[in-house]
């Protein structure tokens, strides 16, 4: 039961609510009668259930659905007539209301979900793109997101392999990205998958660098081809002279070790340009392009 005044909710977020009450009172047993409370110490936990109920719909083609999305990743130093794009996800619950990525991947993190989204990404994305051979011809690089513990999944390995031996792509175009926070520990148990899959040509990228307390020694020691750089030294580089060292300095250590370099969260001209005149390689953000459905870049 949920009461409520005049305005209080959206139709959508009524409905939600009823929802959290009604699996709340089912969790409680046969014949029980919830009243939402808001303060409920249980309501972070029905709600994260709730949502977790979802991303299972979505896995498996229910009421719920994921669709994939992707956004340009753009050359700062020369123009060419390639494309090249990050893979996103984005998900409706099974009232067809929208679910940003941060509400219901911290769900999946938590109810360690992760890697059946990676893999619903990795089957997903190779079996609609395989589809336009057109498409193909025009990629120059197409990143995938892991999550921590992915590149170390057996089943997330497997299907890589599988993936090679079924799909007719272009491998040495793919780049697998792996958290700055995530790197370390995961690279280094994985060695042997990271060999095959350099041997395919498939690459890896540093995603969100700068964020840990150790990211020059990466750029050092792990076997990275593209470092990004993470938005918020960008955001702040005219205000923020450190921010601005950290970027250069970046990009000249990824020069020396012949690493490409993208930065992230690019979303005005007068950031472009700057970035441009740094030298960095690509650049990733709403000023250069927002994502859109994957399809439409058919």
């Amino acid at each position: 039961m949920v009461f409520f005044k005049s305005h209080e909710y959206t139709v959508e977020e009524l409905i939600k609510t009823v929802d959290i009450a009604f699996y709340t009172a089912k969790s409680a047993g046969l014949n029980k009668l919830h009243i939402y409370n808001s303060q409920d110490k249980d309501y972070k936990q029905t709600s994260d259930d709730i949502i977790a109920g979802y991303i299972k719909e979505a896995l498996q083609d229910g009421p719920s659905r994921f669709e994939l999305f992707a956004q340009a990743i753009v050359p700062l130093q020369y123009e060419d007539d390639k494309i090249a794009y990050e893979v996103l996800i984005r998900m409706w619950d099974s009232h067809g209301k929208f679910m940003p990525p941060d509400c219901f991947l911290f769900t999946a993190e938590r109810y360690h979900m992760m890697v059946d989204i990676d893999i619903y990404v990795l089957e997903t994305y190779l079996k609609t793109v395989c589809q336009n051979p057109e498409h193909i011809k025009k990629i120059h690089s197409v990143h995938l997101n892991l999550a921590g513990g992915t590149l170390n999944n057996a089943d997330f390995q497997d299907k890589v392999k599988e993936a090679i031996d079924t799909f007719d792509f272009p491998w040495e175009c793919l780049e697998l990205e792996i958290t700055e926070t995530s790197a370390v520990g995961n690279l280094a148990q994985a060695s042997e998958f990271i060999n095959f899959c350099r041997s395919k040509g498939i690459g890896f990228a540093l995603d969100d660098f700068g964020t840990g307390m150790s990211s020059f020694e990466y750029l050092k020691n792990l076997p990275f081809n593209v470092v990004k750089i993470d938005g918020s030294f960008v955001r702040d580089m005219f205000t923020d002279p450190v921010d601005h060292a950290m970027i250069r300095y970046t990009h000249d250590i990824s020069q020396l070790r012949n690493q490409e370099t993208i930065a992230e969260y690019v979303e005005t001209e007068d950031g472009a340009k700057e970035l441009r005149n740094i030298g960095i390689n690509y650049g990733q953000g709403y000023y250069l392009g927002k994502p859109y459905p994957l399809n439409d870049w058919f």
